[in-house]
């Protein structure tokens, strides 16, 4: 059991760590990871105590993180796609937007979120 500085205390087992195809980790709450039904099964099916990351081949950084952003707000904030504003500021003239767009979808779609 570890302690955040506000006092509340915390366990490993509360949250899941996701590994994107380019190496950078991503750690999130069991709570918002719930919002994603992949996610939501590998918990499931997973034994409590296990912490081992979660690798994703074919998902990048940039596109994990995003998806990370995504569920934190849907959870914590109820927001949806609408409303979210890294997707609000992309530009669609943009070949590199576009691309990210792309991607984006196809591992929400992947991770049913």
């Amino acid at each position: 059991m570890s302690t955040t500085t506000d006092g509340e205390e915390f366990s490993s087992e509360q949250f899941l760590t996701m590994c994107s195809a380019d190496g950078f980790e991503f750690v999130i709450s069991h709570k918002a990871a719930s919002y994603s039904g992949y996610l939501r099964g590998l918990m499931s099916s997973r034994h409590p105590n296990e912490t081992k990351p979660t690798k994703f081949d074919d998902i990048d950084s940039q596109v994990l993180e995003l998806i990370c952003q995504y569920l934190y707000e849907k959870c914590c904030r109820e927001m949806y796609l609408d409303n979210f504003n890294p997707i609000m500021n992309l530009d669609p003239t943009n070949e590199d937007d576009r691309n990210l767009v792309l991607e984006l979808l196809l591992a929400a779609n992947y991770l049913d979120c």
